[in-house]
């Protein structure tokens, strides 16, 4: 059964397009940053004003 499993591991590798896979892990990860910056702004802006209303609440 181990064989068997190791047999069809190296089947998939050896028939995987690094390049191809190599690519989208870029993409993927250009991707994710970009996401995480949006998020990051998206936060501090509703932060910014969340915070003012709050302060004009208790003034």
């Amino acid at each position: 059964m181990t064989v068997f499993l190791l047999g069809a591991i190296f089947n998939i590798m050896a028939s995987t397009e690094w390049s191809s896979l190599a690519d989208y892990a870029l993409k993927a990860f250009v991707g994710g940053i970009i996401w995480l910056l949006f998020k990051l702004i998206g936060d501090y802006i509703s932060h910014k004003f969340i915070g003012k209303r709050k302060d004009e609440d208790r003034g």
